[in-house]
């Protein structure tokens, strides 16, 4: 697992124009909220059509955001890896813009599944093609590492913008 580098962090724009505090949050606020989210949406591009959004289940690592997903998004990140991700509530914003890379790797598989069942007491186990439960629920095990990530307040008074350069 490689760790995320140290992002540049400078105030965002939100509507066109900069907070009125002009004020930044520490990364640490962000990564936060992103290990405590219950739901994530992520949103995919699907060639030729509208982008392709729904909820799931994930965990923020060291290295990035690690989620799973049987649906449309398997096929749309086959050809074009570009997704966001942005936590459930409207209230504390973040939205992570970067690439999804699938893993295959059985030692990532199962630091990913026993991550899930700690967080969601999903009974997770890695499969030929990534995870699965008793249910056959599951799928391909998707890391994201951000290029960017956006996040604001509730009275959106101090918005950040943080860069990996990655």
């Amino acid at each position: 697992m490689r760790a995320l580098p140290t992002p540049t962090t400078e105030p965002a724009l939100v509507g066109g124009r900069r907070a009125p505090s002009g004020g930044r949050l520490p990364w640490s606020w962000a990564r936060q909220a992103l290990e405590e989210a219950r739901n994530y949406w992520i949103a995919t591009n699907r060639p030729g059509r509208p982008p392709h959004c729904r909820p799931v289940w994930g965990v923020w690592q060291l290295d990035g955001f690690w989620f799973t997903t049987g649906s449309r998004a398997n096929r749309n990140l086959a050809k074009d890896d570009a997704i966001a991700v942005h936590l459930e509530s409207g209230q504390q914003v973040v939205i992570v813009e970067g690439r999804a890379v699938r893993t295959r790797e059985h030692a990532d598989l199962i630091r990913f599944a026993k991550a899930v069942d700690t967080k969601y007491g999903w009974d997770a186990v890695p499969a030929d093609d990534g995870v699965t439960d008793p249910e056959g629920n599951g799928g391909p095990v998707y890391v994201v590492r951000p290029g960017l990530v956006l996040g604001w307040n509730t009275d959106v008074s101090v918005a950040t913008r943080w860069e990996f350069g990655t």
